[in-house]
């Protein structure tokens, strides 16, 4: 990872974005017995991936954040396949492709993508921090365990009309419904758009990583099985991703 040494989280570069790499973690607990990261306060856990969470944190500058918390030593254990560009296969492990993700997301800047900011990697700690930019409102749409479907975030449906549709006149419900797809959905094309002029495939597209914030935009998140193409190169031979988003032309039964 070639990352800038160096630490400026409280101050977004709105010229350049660099992300900065801290390798030292100071972990403690303040007076209110909250649990603190260097000069992050943690708060209540945001969200949740196969090998990682991520935490609301607050900046001592009071900013908000979020942090991605990975365990590297469980990560190093967990054995994965890495792909080439043409498709070859080689065994690797989960901290590796975490690594990989931090070296594809730290170059990326744009306003439809979460921001990087700051990586806090500790030889002697065995967890990885992930600090990142805050999406308030959360994911478009939630998993429903019980009816085994995605809903939507009713928090953003209801936003995007106040705030941006509130002019437009509807005659039923699926006209809004349809108004707020669109709003959604070009920011989503607009975000792909600027991946695809990186040579970067995302390959994980879904409501979990479609978060929203309240300045109404969309940011394309969690860059775990993305791939960046060689100049040229304008297919990628593997089909990884979660398997009910993958086109099904490439998923082999």
């Amino acid at each position: 990872m070639e990352l800038e040494e160096d630490k400026s989280t409280s101050k977004e570069d709105t010229k350049q974005h660099k992300v900065y790499l801290t390798t030292t973690a100071s972990i403690s607990r303040n007076a209110k017995n909250e649990k603190t990261i260097n000069e992050f306060t943690l708060g209540e856990t945001i969200g949740k991936g196969g090998f990682s969470k991520v935490k609301m944190a607050k900046h001592d500058s009071d900013k908000c954040f979020a942090i991605k918390i990975m365990h590297k030593p469980t990560l190093k254990r967990e054995r994965s396949l890495a792909y080439s560009p043409r498709g070859s296969t080689s065994m690797t492990n989960n901290l590796e492709k975490a690594y990989s993700e931090i070296n594809t997301w730290s170059q990326l800047d744009h306003k439809n993508i979460i921001k990087l900011f700051e990586v806090i990697d500790d030889d002697t700690c065995d967890y990885l921090y992930l600090i990142m930019e805050l999406a308030d409102l959360g994911q478009i749409a939630d998993w429903n365990r019980e009816e085994h479907k995605y809903k939507r975030n009713e928090k953003i449906f209801n936003w995007v009309l106040t705030n941006k549709l509130n002019k437009t006149t509807f005659t039923s419900e699926q006209q809004k419904i349809e108004a707020v797809a669109k709003f959604l959905f070009s920011q989503i094309t607009d975000g792909l758009s600027y991946l695809h002029s990186k040579n970067i495939i995302h390959h994980d597209i879904k409501p979990d990583n479609l978060l929203f914030t309240s300045k109404d935009i969309v940011k394309i998140a969690d860059y775990t099985v993305a791939r960046i193409l060689p100049p040229g190169q304008d297919k990628c031979f593997d089909a990884e991703g979660t398997t009910a988003f993958t086109g099904n032309l490439l998923v082999k039964c």
